[in-house]
């Protein structure tokens, strides 16, 4: 059992579910995986540690990519500090979250996750940052890793054992991907990892866009290189 993260009112977690999902044709966050839907999967992993969550589904500046959604949170938020997190990656753990709040709190500045040298979710930012933020879209300046060289931010470089649970889904193909990477797996820290494999060994309640054929990419790429934008 993963241990909580003590409580703390300086931090939130905001899981941003507010994108358009055009590559998987339908709303993704509804998509099920198992017993519960993407955004079910995340939001559960990140109610274990402790912390408030919220969830955005509707940026106040439509059509900014991820930035849209961090300056929704900010705007709405009471938290110092923010750990975002994407609808999209349901085997999130609690663990690999802890690791990242550890990392923030311990220079007060702003980390994000970093695989094969790139800057992707999850990531931590201090309220402070909202005029960065505010900035960078109003240059139209949208992509994470130009924001992560705007806050100079902290790299938090997971194991690699661990990566293939930073994989996000955005199409059938990749859902089906990861699908095949459970299969390939024994049963994770995390709880939900676990429902995960169990449903996914029984072969029922998946999404009907699960109907491609598997894809040997996408399963390679969730082990190698996820969640990158």
């Amino acid at each position: 059992m993963v241990a909580k993260v003590k409580k703390n009112s300086e931090c939130e977690i905001c899981i941003l579910a507010g994108g358009l999902s055009s590559r998987m044709g339908c709303d993704k966050a509804k998509v099920r995986l198992g017993r519960r839907t993407l955004l079910g999967h995340v939001r559960h992993a990140a109610k274990e540690t402790g912390l408030p969550v919220r969830v955005v589904r509707a940026d106040i500046v439509p059509r900014s990519g991820p930035l849209g959604g961090v300056y929704t949170a900010l705007m709405k938020c009471r938290a110092e500090s923010v750990l975002f997190l994407s609808c999209d990656m349901p085997l999130l753990t609690p663990r690999l979250m802890d690791a990242i709040l550890r990392s923030g709190r311990l220079e007060r500045c702003a980390v994000f996750t970093r695989v094969n040298e790139r800057s992707g979710f999850p990531f931590l930012i201090w309220r402070d940052s909202f005029a960065s933020i505010s900035r960078a879209i109003g240059e139209d300046d949208l992509a994470l890793q130009s924001l992560a060289r705007r806050l100079k931010a902290k790299h938090y470089d997971p194991p690699t054992v661990h990566r293939w649970r930073l994989a996000n889904i955005n199409t059938p193909d990749e859902l089906e991907g990861i699908r095949r990477v459970l299969f390939a797996r024994g049963v994770g820290e995390s709880c939900v990892a676990a429902e995960i494999e169990t449903a996914i060994y029984q072969r029922k309640d998946f999404c009907s866009a699960t109907s491609v054929s598997p894809s040997h990419k996408v399963a390679r790429h969730a082990r190698s290189s996820p969640n990158i934008v």
